[in-house]
């Protein structure tokens, strides 16, 4: 050495970001990490180099450039993590791209770095590839995110396709960490760019497939935009009928087939696997359902009587759009095995769960009116409340079901961050059932079902970090629930809060106002005593994945969640509380 010292390499970008010790190879070929994840390194020369080239390219000699193999690696596992979006995430939380497309626009070198990164963040935390396997699956998809957002900065003020397909997946990415003022920003930006290079236009010039995409992305822009209005508390901004573009193009096709065989449908009821069509025909009716909880929860807001009256209206709309579905796509295990074989299992679940949890809010008041109807209600019939209370629990029985088959059923798998409010909100209906209910056979089930609930939580917690919230929101619900003083099925402006805002930060609820009405009903921790399971039902769970490596199996966790699970649903000791407070501690450990 001379005497001279030896300069220590600083620390990758990568390696700083995350916090970890960075442990350079031999030049040029980066630092360890970065080579265990198959990630370009800034202490590497060809870090700046472009990382998608096609694989052809690359030598294959023994002589190969250690830079050439750390670019091979990279596309290999981009490749990857974009199949898995493809299988997880698209057509499920957005519907932006046709998937042959991009595919092929990734191998060719051509694609978004932006937005393959994108991808890559979301899809990574699934990824059975042994370069990510040392890290969580939560935490996997956050340097793909740096990376994207750091592409993404100069770009913020140059709209175009590109920049709204990344603010969408960004969004969504930041929705799933439980960053949710900055995704709210995200899906904002999305919007203003969409607006800005009037994304609903569709030049006649364009190929069929730039149309498409051009149309879903737009329709994925409205319907972000709407959540993100509602999860705020504020109205979404109306959109003129002239811009209500709808997708063309069957959602099998676009999902399945190449570009040259699309094909833009003319009928007036749109194409025949047309669910994402369909999504977008109860937007205004959940806009209307939100607005209405909140005009009930508001001090100068509508009385109880107008909301009686106004909700059966809107129970029609959603009742009405249920019976306009085509016959193919009406809820039923026969229509979902069928689409499941096709590929559209998991959007089926998707536009299915969403129009039962629109039922489970507007019905959700009711729960408490049909136990104990003041004098002012009764001239309304005590038959009329406990048929609403019953909509609302028949819903949530129906969210249950569709999470149960979403967390044991291949090619139905719904992960995504989004359905784990939609899954609490249900699981407050089951506790309901569970506190007031004589019913054993409805006890047994509410019971069963709760159970079901709280094991899929902890699959999508294993996998979100936003999942805590959700899971931490129930907790503050089933502590209120221990309250004898509290009613936490009243609805007030915390109650419609709790519903309407998945991921707006609650406090503690004011106790005082919320005395139980005393009709002769007994005290909520004397039910929660009192009321038990006393039948044997077994669940069966097929966790089996014979067409690919992805299964339930490899969830982390999941065999000791399993067994936690038989364990609270098979133990016959178990009061109601202590199943509620036992599993509650489970979910949330």
């Amino acid at each position: 050495m001379d005497g001279a010292k030896r300069l220590r390499a600083s620390a990758c970008k990568n390696c700083r970001l995350r916090k970890r010790r960075c442990i350079p190879n031999p030049p040029p070929a980066g630092c360890q990490l970065c080579q265990s994840l198959g990630i370009p390194c800034t202490l590497s020369p060809s870090a700046a180099r472009p990382v998608f080239s096609q694989l052809s390219h690359i030598p294959t000699g023994q002589d190969v450039d250690p830079s050439c193999v750390d670019e091979r690696l990279h596309l290999f596992v981009c490749t990857e993590l974009a199949v898995l979006y493809f299988r997880f995430i698209h057509n499920v939380m957005n519907t932006i791209f046709h998937s042959t497309s991009f595919m092929r626009r990734l191998s060719e070198g051509s694609a978004s770095k932006i937005v393959v990164y994108a991808i890559c963040a979301l899809s990574a935390r699934y990824s059975h590839h042994q370069t990510l396997k040392a890290t969580p699956p939560s935490e996997r998809g956050k340097i793909y995110a740096d990376e994207a957002f750091r592409l993404l900065r100069p770009k913020l003020v140059i709209p175009s396709l590109e920049t709204v397909q990344a603010c969408l997946l960004l969004g969504q990415f930041l929705g799933g960490e439980g960053e949710y003022r900055t995704k709210h920003i995200y899906v904002g930006i999305a919007r203003l760019h969409a607006e800005v290079i009037r994304l609903w236009e569709i030049p006649d010039d364009l190929p069929v497939v730039d149309r498409e995409e051009r149309r879903r992305t737009w329709l994925t822009v409205r319907i972000s935009y709407q959540w993100s209005a509602t999860d705020m508390g504020t109205g979404p901004i109306a959109v003129p009928c002239s811009q209500l573009s709808l997708p063309c193009v069957d959602d099998l096709s676009f999902h399945t087939g190449p570009a040259a065989g699309l094909q833009e449908g003319s009928s007036a009821v749109g194409p025949q696997y047309g669910l994402w069509c369909q999504m977008a025909g109860t937007l205004e009716i959940f806009d209307k359902v939100a607005s209405l909880l909140r005009r009930l929860s508001q001090s100068d807001g509508i009385s109880f009587t107008t909301y009686c009256s106004e909700a059966p209206l809107l129970a029609q709309q959603l009742r009405q759009w249920a019976n306009d579905l085509p016959e193919n796509l009406q809820y039923s295990i026969f229509n979902l095995q069928s689409l499941s074989e096709l590929g559209l299992g998991r959007t089926f679940l998707a536009m299915h769960i969403g129009y039962h949890h629109f039922y489970q809010m507007l019905y959700f008041p009711f729960l408490h009116i049909s136990v104990a109807p003041g004098s002012e209600h009764l001239a309304l019939g005590s038959n009329f409340f406990r048929d609403c209370a019953l909509e609302c629990k028949n819903s949530a029985n129906t969210v249950s079901e569709i999470v149960q088959t979403a967390s044991t059923k291949k090619d139905c798998e719904l992960l995504c961050h989004l359905y784990a409010h939609i899954t609490v909100v249900s699981s407050c209906v089951h506790l309901h059932t569970l506190l007031l209910s004589e019913d054993a056979k409805e006890l047994e089930m509410a019971r069963e079902r709760l159970l079901l609930n709280f094991r899929y939580l902890t699959i999508l917690k294993a996998y979100w970090p936003a999942v805590d919230r959700s899971a931490h929101r129930l907790r503050v619900f089933q502590n209120l629930c221990m309250d004898s003083i509290s009613n936490p099925f009243a609805l007030d402006n915390w109650m419609a809060r709790f519903l309407t805002e998945p991921t707006s930060i609650i406090a503690e609820r004011e106790d005082m106002m919320f005395a139980i009405p005393s009709m002769g009903q007994p005290e909520i921790s004397t039910l929660l005593q009192s009321t038990q399971d006393t039948s044997g039902v077994a669940i069966t769970t097929d966790t089996t994945d014979p067409l690919g490596e992805w299964s339930l199996s490899t969830v982390p966790g999941f065999d000791s969640d399993s067994s936690m699970f038989s364990s609270l649903l098979n133990d016959r000791d178990l009061t109601t509380e202590d199943l509620v407070k036992n599993s509650l501690e489970w979910l949330l450990e």
